[in-house]
């Protein structure tokens, strides 16, 4: 569950409002956020959901709320810290790869 902004609190609220869930995690090269919510409320939870990536959004994060970045910059470190049992077998397993395939890179 992520809770950034305004905007994400009302996400939220209007997810447990809507018998829908959150959440996020992190890969080494990405992070995905997903969110369920019953098919009749999927378009109007994928506009909501748009609006927490949108310019405006992330400059109002900058200006209003300096420490919600680096915190979440933390978070995504924290999840791929490498003296973590996970991290450590994750990378493992990219060394031990046949150098040709893509998992490799």
């Amino acid at each position: 569950e992520f809770n950034s902004s305004e905007e994400e609190e009302d996400f939220e609220t209007w997810l447990s409002g809507n018998d829908g869930d959150s959440n996020a995690f992190t890969a080494p090269s990405f992070v995905c956020f997903h969110f369920n919510v019953p098919h009749e409320n999927l378009p109007e939870g994928l506009e909501r959901f748009a609006q927490l990536f949108t310019l405006d959004e992330v400059e109002t994060t900058i200006t209003e709320k300096p420490y919600v970045i680096p915190r979440e910059i933390a978070r995504v470190n924290d999840e791929l810290d490498s003296t973590s049992d996970q991290s450590r077998a994750f990378y493992f397993l990219k060394q031990q790869i046949n150098p040709e395939h893509p998992f490799s890179r």
